[in-house]
């Protein structure tokens, strides 16, 4: 068993490589971080002016260039930039998401949410929303986008969009200026709404995404204002603020306020991620002087940091892929898929204690991850859309931190 272990885990680093990608906004640069050897190029690529955010796609970098009003697209082997794609003057792009060769973008400064096709860049869409559209959650075929209501900060609502007829079908009602969005495994989404930077300070709205009804406000600590929200492993969520006190945290299922006052993590940053092993923080300082990006085990505890550009504010993960037939993957008799290959659903049979279970596509890029509790996979990716057929892979990982790869395959679905 030792020796399929060991011959399993070096065909494991030829699949997953990880890199992480990071915008700088003030010094208008690209950083790409090598997660394995914490090796650092911070003119991966010199980006736009005041770049905002960045999603990856089909191994292509997009950053949002806001001061541009444009998408600058790179090639994430090479660094150089592919291409240009130039949205409505004085748009302010914001966030962007990308989904089925789509990507859509909140125009803050014009109320407008943007849907670009990408095998087709000079086919782009609009709709209008309303005052200051900020950040966004992709969900079973729709888009929920935050109006913060800039510069007027009234009542704050989160639009939804069908995605299929590019309209919108509702809206939410929730605390004054939404900024952020995350969604829990029981379909509740938690918005974050930062105040008036006056009187009204900020709370947490938690609504059901099935019926929209409001399910509870977590009012925060008069302290800060705070601005992003993000899961975390252990069941927390992470709600940081503009002042760089760190972040807050509270329980996914209860609610609970964990790290307050006296008591945030990861003091100085801002904006994190995490993978199967670390998490990833973005501490950008005084936005004069170089950000750091910080790496802390699922502990909290200390593990190392590299310098990057100045003013950091937005960063993608990447996990690299090498080629099929590089991929030596041994039977394991204790993880079985079955039926392989399939059309609607796949179980899979695993006698181990399991730490991590995540989908990959064949360019490595990770499609869900699936509870301990629901041994099986539909054949959709996070957001609940169905995924193309073809070769998917399984990665568990145990509770030894032992590694194991199982290739299924999808096929097209009759009809």
């Amino acid at each position: 068993m030792k020796k399929l272990i060991l011959m399993m885990l070096t065909s494991i680093s030829l699949l997953f490589g990880s890199e992480m990608y990071v915008v700088n906004s003030i010094s208008q640069t690209l950083s790409k971080i090598n997660l394995e050897n914490l090796s650092v190029l911070n003119n991966f690529n010199q980006i736009g002016l005041y770049g905002n955010d960045i999603g990856l796609y089909d191994n292509m970098l997009y950053v949002l260039n806001s001061g541009d009003d444009e998408i600058q697209v790179i090639d994430s082997v090479t660094g150089n930039t592919f291409d240009r794609i130039l949205l409505e003057n004085s748009s302010n792009p914001y966030k962007i998401i990308i989904l089925n060769d789509f990507a859509y973008v909140s125009c803050w400064a014009t109320g407008n949410l943007a849907k670009i096709d990408l095998n087709n860049t000079n086919t782009i869409e609009y709709i209008h929303l309303g005052s200051g559209p900020q950040g966004m959650l992709a969900h079973e075929e729709k888009m929920y986008v935050a109006l913060s209501g800039y510069p007027v900060y009234n009542e704050g609502i989160v639009k939804v969009v069908d995605l299929h007829l590019f309209e919108i079908v509702s809206s939410v009602i929730v605390q004054i200026n939404p900024q952020e969005m995350i969604i829990d495994n029981r379909g509740y989404i938690h918005v974050i709404c930062t105040g008036d930077f006056n009187n009204n300070f900020s709370k947490i709205v938690i609504f059901d995404s099935r019926n929209e009804e409001i399910i509870d406000t977590i009012v925060l600590p008069n302290v800060s204002f705070f601005t992003t929200i993000q899961k975390s492993p252990n069941n927390l969520i992470f709600v940081g603020n503009f002042m760089g006190l760190g972040f807050l945290t509270y329980d996914i299922n209860s609610f609970e306020i964990y790290h307050s006052v006296g008591n945030f993590i990861f003091q100085g940053g801002n904006i994190l991620l995490y993978d199967h092993q670390n998490i990833y923080v973005l501490h950008p300082g005084n936005y004069f002087h170089p950000s750091t990006f910080a790496i802390y085990n699922h502990e909290y505890s200390y593990v190392n940091e590299v310098t990057v550009g100045v003013g950091a504010l937005a960063m993608t993960y990447k996990e690299t892929y090498v080629s099929e037939k590089d991929i030596i993957l041994p039977i394991i008799k204790d993880f079985v898929a079955y039926p392989n290959p399939f059309d609607t659903k796949i179980n899979f049979k695993i006698s181990r204690k399991i730490r991590k279970l995540d989908i990959f596509n064949i360019k490595g890029q990770k499609i869900c991850s699936l509870k301990n509790t629901n041994l099986h996979w539909n054949g959709k990716n996070e957001n609940g859309t169905e995924v193309q057929a073809g070769i998917y892979f399984v990665r568990l990982i145990d509770d030894n931190n032992d590694t194991i790869v199982k290739k299924i395959l999808k096929k097209s679905q009759t009809k």
